[in-house]
């Protein structure tokens, strides 16, 4: 039996699944002595789902196909407001629906690394957002909300969502405007602490 204890919201698009299969991975293959590589666990972990490859190397990474071709970058330090509303978003449900175009703009790494944070912010979408705001009336709501005083992001599928800041006081005065029965969370980016241990 294996336990792990977390405080990410399940549903809401965060990667909650995906870092608990690469964290289930790293563990038993540390613990029976399988002596896999992170390329090979990587390769493993994109059976159980598209998001556990960047889990298991530890770090921030530009991803391309399904999200199993991973190039490592580095991200200038923010702080984010995350919103997360009251509905556990089916990921699968929102693969599948029809009305999901996947026909949005191909931005590169390339666009990213030459331009600037704010540019490629503009530029980059979510072809997953009009599906979620119709399919799931909370995330349409606090979604309308956040849009009154920034430009909020989908994570995922959702239904969480995003706003980056430069500095904590920015992020924490749009939250001190949300509703209090609107769960938030106020976070910084992070040098990521895990390393697979030898």
């Amino acid at each position: 039996e294996i336990e792990i204890r977390k405080r990410i919201p399940a549903g809401a698009g965060l990667g909650g699944g995906s870092s608990d299969a690469a964290t289930t991975l790293l563990a038993l293959n540390h613990y029976w002595g399988v002596g896999l590589n992170q390329d090979q666990l990587a390769k493993l972990g994109l059976q159980l789902g598209a998001d556990v490859p960047v889990f298991i190397y530890g770090k921030s990474a530009w991803a391309e196909g399904v999200g199993e071709q991973l190039t490592g970058v580095e991200l200038p330090h923010s702080w984010y407001l995350i919103v997360v509303p009251e509905c556990h978003v089916n990921t699968a449900e929102v693969f599948a629906a029809e009305e999901l175009t996947r026909n949005s703009l191909p931005i590169t790494i390339r666009d990213y690394l030459n331009g600037s944070e704010t540019a490629w912010a503009d530029t980059c979408g979510n072809d997953c957002l009009a599906v979620t705001l119709a399919q799931y009336p909370p995330v349409f709501s606090a979604y309308n909300l956040l849009k009154r005083w920034h430009n909020p992001r989908l994570s995922g599928t959702g239904g969480a969502l995003f706003c980056q800041f430069s500095s904590a006081e920015e992020a924490r005065s749009l939250q001190q405007k949300l509703p209090e029965d609107l769960r938030s969370y106020l976070v910084q980016s992070i040098e990521h602490p895990h390393r697979q241990s030898d």
